[in-house]
């Protein structure tokens, strides 16, 4: 069911980044609405994804994001006007916090021994990059909106896909390096 839920969100998050790129959204209230739904849809499916999974393989990450998720879709839909202003504000901060999220989910999987950590690590940076770039460049911004949050909301819904395929392998990699280590003892 968590794998389900983590794709579900990821290819509902890489649609309405490749909507954005290719039918951009023409004012800007418009994009705020619909940052505000996607961050707090996104927030949501974290939640449930945190409930849903078992105890042992629960990610504090995945918590942290959703509540995150959930505050800033709150806040962007309850402030509209001034949301509108901020818009690429919360959305640089939105990523900045999933990537940094996602960098420390790779030294996780790397010291626990997962060959899949360098993917995680590669997304983080790149989306840390986006990030950045869309917080500290603000007439930027405004020229290049569309395509910006376009690319990253694709990379961000690519990586909510990803670790629907990288955890159950991670879990595996694990049972399996702890199998080896327990016939290497005996």
């Amino acid at each position: 069911m968590k794998k389900t839920l983590s794709i579900f969100a990821g290819i509902l998050i890489l649609i309405m980044g490749i909507l954005t790129l290719f039918a951009p959204v023409r004012t800007l209230t418009g994009l705020t609405i619909f940052m505000g739904i996607t961050a707090l849809i996104g927030g949501i499916l974290g939640i449930a994804s945190y409930l849903i999974g078992k105890k042992e393989g629960r990610s504090s990450t995945a918590l942290l994001l959703g509540v995150t998720g959930i505050i800033i879709g709150l806040l962007i839909l309850a402030y509209i006007g001034v949301s509108a202003v901020l818009l690429l504000a919360f959305f640089g901060l939105w990523i900045l916090i999933s990537s940094v999220s996602r960098i420390a989910d790779s030294f996780e999987l790397k010291k626990s021994g997962s060959t899949y950590w360098g993917f995680d690590f590669a997304i983080g940076g790149v989306l840390t990059i986006l990030s950045l770039w869309i917080l500290w460049h603000p007439f930027a911004r405004l020229v290049l909106l569309d395509i910006y949050v376009s690319l990253a909301l694709m990379v961000f819904g690519i990586s909510v896909i990803s670790s629907a395929f990288i955890i159950p392998k991670k879990k595996l990699e694990t049972k399996e390096n702890g199998l080896l280590c327990q016939n290497n003892k005996e």
